[in-house]
């Protein structure tokens, strides 16, 4: 330590004491100014983006409610499928844009379901198993569930009410009954999702989220 070999142990020490306070001071300081920075970069972006949310949640109640009161409008003039349960799309006329109005939904079988599977393995333990191992397998197995949600596939219980006609059981009859009136949509959420036309005319969806930016 140039500069101070004429300085007391004590006379140093207290030198030492003070440059560490002036060091905690400056590092206070440093932080002091930082935290100001940060608070202030925070609550600047979270103030736009809760503005931009409002803005994002207005917009997409107005384009729900005047895309649901056209509704009426556009199946007179033909502009809605027949086949619409409940989402439609509409184009403008020179093709460019379009505007549909999604809904979200989900199937899921009610209790009756559970009541139809126990009648039908109960028929089929009784009445196929031995007669037909082929068809008791391929049977079977459309009353797969999925594992996570424990409800049956669609699909596969669609498969099984094309062949209600194969047997003329009671217990086959009412179990193809109760999978047919425990089947239920349940709508989830409506969306509204934008498109145009890209240089190749194919339609781009106008990204409303992070994410798809």
């Amino acid at each position: 330590m140039e500069g101070y070999e004429n300085l007391t142990a004590k006379q140093l020490e207290e030198l030492l004491k003070k440059k560490k306070k002036e060091e905690k001071a400056a590092n206070l300081q440093k932080r002091v100014q930082y935290e100001l920075e940060r608070d202030r970069l925070v609550n600047d972006l979270v103030k736009d983006a809760r503005k931009l949310h409002e803005q994002m949640s207005f917009f997409k109640a107005k384009a729900m409610e005047t895309m649901e009161q056209f509704r009426q409008t556009a199946k007179e003039y033909g502009d809605i499928k027949s086949s619409s349960k409940g989402g439609f799309g509409l184009r403008s006329s020179d093709g460019s844009m379009k505007v549909v109005l999604e809904r979200n939904s989900k199937t899921e079988y009610d209790e009756r379901a559970h009541q139809a599977e126990e009648l039908l393995k109960e028929f089929l333990i009784d009445k196929v198993r031995k007669r037909d191992q082929k068809a008791y397998r391929a049977i079977e197995s459309l009353l797969t569930r999925n594992r996570k949600t424990g409800q049956y596939n669609p699909v596969s219980i669609n498969s099984l009410l094309a062949i209600e006609d194969n047997y003329d059981d009671e217990r086959w009859i009412k179990a193809m009954q109760l999978f047919r009136e425990s089947f239920q949509v349940i709508d989830v959420s409506l969306n509204v999702a934008f498109y145009q036309k890209d240089n190749l005319g194919k339609d781009e969806l106008i990204p409303l989220t992070f994410s798809s930016i």
